[in-house]
């Protein structure tokens, strides 16, 4: 049984050992419309913005995360069995503005940027070697969604000895609709994946608490 009143963890913010990822701020997921559209990533692009500036300033490495497929079907897996619009390539092809990252959130020059196929930013990605060969220990995590992309990356980091801070109000996702256990609201879904990330893979914090932290 866990405590009542479990504590979180809060790890130190030291620039040059530190990478904000920002994963899926894509067409696909944030622009009107959009296939899978997460209306409060958009509403959370200006915040965002100001941390990743700071950033930038600080000398914190950013680091964009795109999720992009063949189009052809040769690498869509399990992802086809469960989404009809990747299964009939409505999302995530190679070569469509879909998958751009939207025009509000744009990388900067020096900002990296890396293409998975799968909901985590590390599986069979070049991530980790960025992080290891830039002697990066600790990961700020910000997009969409966060109970899909964001928490399997967030998983994914714990597993291999990262210091995680997710954001609370820098990641975003959506009404989830009831296919057997009850409709789940945005908000819903967002507080649980909060609880579940904080309570076993990392610290959870505001994106004003974390600009606290990086201006010292």
């Amino acid at each position: 049984m866990w405590e009542k009143a479990k504590p979180m963890v809060k790890y130190k913010i030291v620039p040059q050992k530190t990478a904000v990822v920002v994963v899926d701020m894509q067409n696909d997921f944030v622009k009107p419309g959009a296939p899978v559209e997460v209306a409060d990533a958009r509403a959370m692009i200006p915040r965002l913005n100001q941390l990743l500036d700071l950033c930038r300033d600080k000398g914190i490495s950013v680091i964009y995360i795109r999720h992009v497929l063949r189009g052809d079907g040769s690498d869509v897996g399990r992802l086809g069995d469960i989404h009809p619009y990747i299964r009939e390539g409505r999302a995530l092809c190679v070569g469509t503005e879909n998958v751009e990252i939207y025009e509000d959130i744009q990388p900067k020059p020096g900002d990296l940027i890396v293409v998975k196929s799968r909901y985590s930013a590390f599986h069979g990605t070049d991530l980790e070697a960025i992080l290891r060969t830039r002697e990066i220990d600790t990961i700020i995590l910000a997009g969409t969604v966060t109970n899909t992309c964001c928490e399997s990356t967030a998983r994914d980091a714990f597993s291999r000895d990262y210091k995680l801070i997710f954001l609370s109000d820098g990641c975003a996702t959506h009404d989830w609709p009831d296919i057997g256990w009850g409709r789940v609201t945005a908000e819903e879904a967002q507080r649980v994946a909060l609880t579940v990330v904080a309570s076993c893979f990392g610290q959870v914090a505001s994106i004003a608490e974390v600009m606290d932290e990086i201006r010292g």
